[in-house]
């Protein structure tokens, strides 16, 4: 069983060569600040529920759905999961 020192060299090992591999990275993104933020609506309960001795708690029900989006103008869709399907474009 490796001590703990062996397991930690492994792993500054493992560290050094991740860094160095630039295989992995993506495309630089040069786009900061020329598109719109989407913003969802806001959402409506879809009732109420009064209660003679406290506040009233709204009930809302929100579908959790996949979708894809353009996030980077050079590169194609990527795959999302969003609340109700908002940022779909």
């Amino acid at each position: 069983m490796p001590g703990i020192r062996s397991t930690a060299c492994a792993l500054a090992a493992l560290a050094v060569h991740l860094c160095n591999a630039k295989d992995w990275e993506g495309p630089a993104y040069d786009h900061l600040y020329q598109f719109e933020m989407p913003i969802a609506p806001i959402k409506q309960p879809l009732s109420t529920f009064q209660f003679p001795n406290g506040p009233d708690i709204d009930y809302y029900e929100i579908e959790i759905k996949p979708f894809e989006t353009q996030l980077h103008p050079g590169l194609g869709k990527t795959r999302q999961v969003g609340y109700d399907g908002m940022i779909e474009s």
